[in-house]
């Protein structure tokens, strides 16, 4: 479910490395610590920084999932999870651009699972994912995003492939009615939390540069709709979200409750 609407970390920009400059709207750093979220484990993202302003350290769900984030020529090259019952390491490839292209998920027997990226005009069109099962790469996840002018995302659609067992499923997110102020944390959306999934660093181009005011959820057992308000800090950051989720359609239909977010950021 994706109740989660966050926006960007940092990326700091490295002009010793062998890549071309990165696209204009790369995010400057915000040096975000926790991301809360009220009745979900506390907190719900959590951050560290090396010298450098880039993230060395990156935990989800209240130290459910660790990560140790490694660097090459300025780019994430690796995340390793060090939890006790989970040491995955996440290797990032990128292409001509600096972007990434591809990142591996390998655990002790290999590599089990590709995600590829593809882009246009510097934007993030797909992102896909594949596992190896008995019978070769499958299609496990595809997100498809959608643009306003500003850059902004307007729209994602995310389909959950029939593999191992696993029924198909499908579900769009509409944002809309962004504000002017900085975003926190897009990072999320490329994050299958519901399922626990691996936290997957997107750090290198911006999928929400502003925050948004509205979020229409929709698969084919719930809608719901989300309406944000935000308090923001000195640095047009936000520092809290109250999102009015309003039930759309079947028994729930009107049904409402409240989301209450928090972040705070190092100096």
């Amino acid at each position: 479910m994706m109740l989660i609407a966050l926006g960007v970390l940092a990326c700091k920009k490295n002009r010793n490395n062998n890549f071309p400059d990165p696209p204009p709207d790369t995010p400057q750093p915000v040096l975000l610590k926790d991301f809360t979220v009220n009745n979900l484990p506390s907190p719900y993202y959590h951050f560290k920084y090396n010298e450098k302003n880039e993230v060395s350290f990156a935990s989800f769900g209240s130290g459910l999932l660790m990560y140790d984030v490694l660097y090459s020529n300025g780019k994430i090259a690796e995340m390793r999870s060090n939890t006790a019952v989970n040491k995955d390491t996440l290797r990032y490839s990128y292409n001509k651009d600096g972007l990434p292209d591809m990142v591996r998920y390998i655990n002790e027997t290999g590599t089990f699972r590709y995600c590829s990226f593809s882009y246009h005009n510097g934007r993030l069109l797909t992102a896909q994912w594949k596992l190896e099962t008995a019978g070769g790469l499958a299609l496990e996840r595809t997100l498809n995003f959608a643009y306003y002018e500003d850059g902004n995302v307007a729209k994602i659609s995310d389909l959950k492939h029939a593999v191992n067992g696993r029924p198909e499923s499908s579900n769009t997110s509409e944002f809309s009615q962004y504000d002017d102020k900085v975003n926190a944390g897009g990072f999320a959306l490329l994050h299958d939390d519901g399922n626990s999934d691996h936290l997957l660093l997107y750090l290198q181009v911006m999928l929400q540069k502003n925050n948004p005011g509205k979020l229409l959820f929709s698969n084919t057992a719930l809608n719901y709709q989300v309406d944000y308000t935000y308090s923001y800090n000195e640095k047009k950051l936000p520092l809290t979200r109250r999102g009015v989720v309003t039930m759309l359609g079947g028994p729930r239909d009107g049904e409402q409750f409240i989301s209450n977010s928090s972040y705070s950021y190092y100096p």
